[in-house]
């Protein structure tokens, strides 16, 4: 069973024992804030296929460029693997920028009725071609989403659960937030590596339990 939020702080206040992180003390209401950034880094880091998820971009507007921050509220990174681009029932083709630019090099071309021929996605953006000139709704299919906060004692971190993940959201927040506030910087140093040696044992062991792509043979 996953820790508890309060559990996590709990571990923070003894750790760096310092008033100003104590249950009153004036930084102790960062904890929670550090504890959710470093659960981002995490999934940053590591593929979590249980966040992937799908949402439309909706737009009206005639550009060829679309921010996935700007339309897609919880939008984290893409999926290698698993993300694609539906417009309808059709699936354009994803093509790098570079290709998709030699298309249209000064992207003025529109259509108004038509599905776009290529997408690319480079940089968190999609850019299509030809840029849509009325509305649309492209499908962005299995992005990976941002986890989901935690809020309260009673929230757990929004990971598929390993008996360390507490260690290392704990060491993450110590190595990069806490001991630098208090000017340890040895200290720091040793739960930043105690943080990345966990996120590293943790991508492999999620990765261990992930589906793999079937092998396609080719024949002569």
């Amino acid at each position: 069973m996953a820790d508890t939020w309060q559990t996590m702080k709990s571990e923070l206040e003894d750790l760096l024992d310092d008033a100003a992180f104590a249950s009153a003390g004036s930084l102790n209401a960062y904890f929670l804030t550090w504890s959710n950034r470093i659960v981002k880094d995490i999934c940053l880091e590591a593929d979590v296929r249980r966040h992937l998820t799908s949402a439309d971009l909706t737009t009206a507007t005639a550009t060829y460029i679309y921010d996935f921050a700007t339309y897609i509220s919880d939008f984290l990174k893409i999926s290698d693997r698993f993300t694609k681009v539906r417009v309808d029932d059709s699936y354009p083709t994803v093509v790098t920028l570079e290709e998709l630019n030699d298309y249209d090099p000064d992207h003025d071309s529109t259509t108004t009725n038509e599905d776009p021929t290529v997408v690319a996605i480079e940089g968190n953006y999609l850019y299509s071609y030809p840029q849509m000139g009325s509305a649309c709704v492209f499908t962005l299919e299995n992005y990976l989403r941002e986890p989901t906060d935690m809020t309260a004692t009673t929230s757990t971190v929004d990971l598929p659960w390993i008996y360390y993940v507490s260690d290392m959201v704990v060491a993450g927040v110590t190595g990069r937030y806490g001991f630098p506030w208090l000017n340890e910087y040895e200290q720091a140093k040793f739960w930043e590596n105690r943080y990345r040696e966990w996120l590293e044992k943790y991508k492999y062991h999620i990765g261990k339990s992930d589906s793999e792509k079937p092998l396609e043979g080719t024949y002569y």
